[in-house]
């Protein structure tokens, strides 16, 4: 009735904090990525895709891009193409 208004952290509520930034995503794709896993052997192709990944973030960091997710990032050794 007369008092304060109960402040965000009494009330329960999430504070935010809001930004606004630039962001452009880059979608990449393998033409014909199928055909090259079922006819190279897995080596060969496991090396293609390190070197591609490799060029890849080379060019984007260049451009000072990052890499966000570590699922993309060249860090595997072999890839299983019996899948």
């Amino acid at each position: 009735m007369g008092g304060a208004e109960p402040d965000d952290a009494s009330r329960g509520s999430t504070a935010t904090h809001m930004t606004s930034e630039c962001v452009v995503l880059l979608a990449t794709d393998i033409r014909n990525c199928r055909a090259m896993t079922e006819a190279s052997p897995s080596e060969k192709f496991s090396r293609f895709l390190k070197d591609w990944f490799r060029e890849s973030t080379r060019i984007i960091e260049s451009h000072e891009g990052a890499i966000d997710d570590p699922a993309l990032s060249p860090s595997f050794n072999q890839i299983n193409t019996s899948i």
